[in-house]
């Protein structure tokens, strides 16, 4: 049992048998995948772990699903796609935090899947931009550019450019990821049910003018649990949203950093589907702790389910939208503005300033780095 490593760039070289950076082959032939890839026997004893160079690796339309393969990856045998460098080893990732802005991907490799997609369960993809330009499909997790079920993104940029936004599969996970659509109408950017992604940024386009334009958006029945740690910004609908009906519905958001969302509709954090009434078979919960809403329409509303909601800080247009018998403890509601509570909010830093009293407080996705200034005619902490 082994990992059997292959080298691959935009052209091959030396023998192009992918067995050393030498001897690298192209992934992609006329637009096809390579077969080195594709006919590897994932149902055997090894799994595969492709290091990609630099450059664009682009096909139309073929979409990477397990139809391409002999025999598909499997949860012992995956299938790892890991950028590399110009010498064939894989690239570092960045220190970086999902507040501070994009994620610098300058050196990674680009897979431009044209209109096509990535629906592949078992396979990682790590410090890789993929990007495509759909315009077509839905925006749930059956969608025209789903990352699919089983997939694992780390250190990796998704956009999408088209008539809709990058879907995300209902068992997939990612990992100081950066997902963001240009297009001008879409539905969400991040969509499914048992979604967990942790670090990671969430980027709509602000300008968009039709669609619900969402940042997360949970449709299947259960508590959504997106993790904590992430950063929506710029989707004119809800940052953050379950729309799925059922009982024992509900949603949990903890440290999220939320800029600039619910300006049309919705609210940052929405749960606006609970059923009502004793006959409920579950426990509807919504609960949000510890995140930073600014700039949004409404910041948290709920429907016939009670908030609890401890340590939030909020600036928007209004703050509430809940059932008198919610719970509201130490949230923070006063004014203030983005120069005194952000980095530089104008070049999409949103961690928050070290001289911000909201700093060290736990809130949001991140703080700016480094110690509280002091004065020297006093020896405690400012603010």
């Amino acid at each position: 049992m082994a990992l059997i490593t292959r080298y691959f760039s935009t052209t091959g070289a030396g023998t192009e048998d992918g067995t050393s950076w030498a001897n690298r082959a192209a992934f992609y032939s006329a637009g096809t995948c390579s077969s080195i890839i594709t006919s590897f026997n994932f149902a055997g004893s090894d799994s595969l772990e492709v290091r990609l160079g630099a450059g664009t690796h682009s096909t139309s339309n073929n979409s990477f699903t397990s139809a391409l393969f002999t025999n598909a990856p499997r949860p012992a045998n995956p299938l790892t796609i890991y950028g590399c460098d110009s010498n064939g080893d894989r690239i570092i990732p960045p220190v970086w935090n999902c507040c501070q802005g994009p994620l610098p991907v300058s050196n990674f490799p680009l897979w431009d899947l044209g209109t096509g997609s990535v629906s592949l369960a078992n396979i990682i993809i790590a410090c890789v931009s993929l990007q495509n330009n759909s315009a077509s499909g839905t925006v749930n997790a059956s969608g025209t550019f789903n990352l699919g079920n089983g997939m694992s993104l780390e250190f990796c940029k998704v956009e999408n450019s088209g008539g809709q936004s990058a879907a995300f599969g209902t068992t997939a996970t990612a990992h100081s990821c950066h997902f963001k659509t240009t297009a001008t109408t879409y539905g969400n950017v991040v969509a499914g049910g048992a979604i967990h992604v942790q670090n990671c940024r969430i980027e709509g386009n602000p300008g968009a003018t039709s669609g619900n334009r969402r940042g997360i958006e949970g449709t299947v029945a259960g508590i959504l649990r997106p993790a904590s740690k992430n950063c929506i910004l710029d989707c004119p609908g809800s940052a953050i949203i379950n729309t799925n009906g059922s009982a024992g519905n509900g949603l949990v958001a903890t440290e999220f950093t939320i800029v600039n969302c619910a300006t049309v509709n919705g609210a940052a954090i929405d749960c606006p589907n609970p059923p009502s009434g004793v006959a409920a078979t579950g426990h509807n919960v919504v609960y949000s702790k510890n995140c930073f809403i600014a700039n949004c329409g409404l910041g948290i509303s709920t429907v016939n389910t009670a908030a609890r909601l401890f340590n939030n800080r909020l600036r928007n247009t209004s703050n509430y939208s809940i059932p008198t018998n919610s719970i509201v403890a130490n949230d923070y509601v006063a004014a203030g503005s983005d120069t005194d509570e952000f980095v530089d909010a104008a070049s999409g830093d949103y961690r928050i300033k070290k001289t911000s009293i909201y700093w060290g407080k736990n809130l949001g996705a991140g703080d700016e780095p480094g110690a509280r200034p002091t004065s020297p005619f006093y020896t405690g902490i400012i603010g």
